[in-house]
């Protein structure tokens, strides 16, 4: 009798821990365990002649945001570069890096959620990577915005 209740003590806590360990799997990011890619500069074409300090530049911008109309979410990797308030707007310039190249772009961010946090430091002390970003562009009052949906709760 007590060998059983043993061996049913032992079975729920293997069930437990097999739960605990695949809800720890589904949380981690698509990338988190995958090697970071080399910024490979000019591969689109996009940006020549720009230097990476040009980001701030409007027709970079534009660039930015007609090379991503035909991309997925899924062929780059974004590293969080600053915040940068125009008026009552904030956008967030994060780096995208994919296989056809590297540029940074100008995001507009209106859902604080997850971002709340990297804002109130700037990124200081926040890890750089921002897994499964999630962005859309817009046209919004005849401009086109590159804005900001969602992305993977931060881990530090």
């Amino acid at each position: 009798m007590k060998s059983l209740k043993i061996n049913l003590m032992l079975i729920v806590i293997i069930i437990i821990f097999v739960a605990l360990l695949g809800f720890c799997y589904l949380s981690i990011p698509k990338d988190f365990f995958t090697e970071k890619l080399d910024c490979i500069k000019g591969a689109d074409n996009q940006f020549i002649g720009y230097s990476d300090t040009n980001y701030f530049e409007d027709s970079y911008q534009e660039k930015a945001r007609e090379l991503l109309l035909n991309k997925s979410i899924t062929e780059y990797r974004y590293i969080f570069q600053t915040f940068v308030d125009e008026g009552p707007k904030t956008y967030m310039y994060v780096k995208f890096n994919g296989q056809s190249g590297c540029f940074t772009a100008k995001m507009l961010v209106n859902k604080w959620d997850r971002l709340e946090g990297i804002k109130r430091t700037n990124g200081v002390s926040w890890p750089s990577e921002l897994y499964d970003l999630e962005w859309v562009v817009e046209d919004i009052n005849g401009v086109e915005e590159l804005i900001y949906v969602d992305m993977h709760k931060i881990i530090d």
